[in-house]
């Protein structure tokens, strides 16, 4: 009897590990970082660093906000300030999670990353801001607020009353929304066609 076990067990055993052996390993699908302009996202703590992002201080339920001291220029355009939050989210996968910010002090510096970067314009300068993003091949989109994507970006760029923020996103999201956008630019496009030819037959 001692013996059937131990057989059954070594069976059992060995049919865990074969089905082990044959799972694939499941990896988080993480974005790539992209360049904009001289700027890196999403990026580590030394990207912060290399890009100019190393006047921080901390901010509650947020991370260490790193501005640059020079904000620099996007598209020839001067920025009033630029900026990243550094803290302990998994910034670099699709859909990660958050660390609770009071245990933010636990994470080591060199795993600090951020997500996004924020531009502000300097003055009055949003909107010619705006038409070089577009002159450069971004396209406007309207989800939810304004966003901008362009074909082989790997980002998007939304703005609001905080100025403009630079995420990064897939090549799919951005070929999904940019098909979207295209599909139905030509079929207004054929209504509007459709239209002028019937006004035309009724006034000829």
């Amino acid at each position: 009897m001692l013996l059937k076990r131990t057989v059954h067990l070594a069976f059992l055993c060995m049919s865990l590990f074969v089905q082990a052996q044959a799972q694939p390993e499941v990896k988080s699908k993480t974005y790539d970082a992209y360049e904009f302009e001289g700027l890196v996202v999403p990026g580590t703590t030394a990207d912060a660093k290399r890009t100019g992002f190393t006047n921080c201080a901390f901010k509650a339920y947020s991370g260490y906000v790193c501005s640059r001291e020079v904000p620099g220029t996007v598209y020839g355009i001067a920025l009033g300030s630029a900026s990243v939050t550094l803290n302990g989210d998994t910034n670099f996968s699709i859909g990660g999670g958050h660390t609770d910010w009071d245990k933010l002090g636990e994470v080591p510096v060199e795993k600090l990353t951020y997500g996004s970067i924020v531009l502000r314009p300097a003055g009055k300068d949003s909107n010619a801001f705006l038409e070089a993003l577009q002159q450069a091949g971004w396209i406007e989109l309207f989800r939810s607020g304004t966003v901008y994507y362009k074909r082989g970006a790997n980002a998007k760029l939304t703005t609001d009353r905080n100025g403009i923020t630079i995420h990064p996103v897939t090549t799919k999201e951005v070929d999904d929304n940019l098909d979207q956008f295209e599909q139905k630019n030509r079929e207004r496009e054929q209504i509007e066609d459709s239209e002028r030819k019937i006004k035309d037959f009724m006034k000829s």
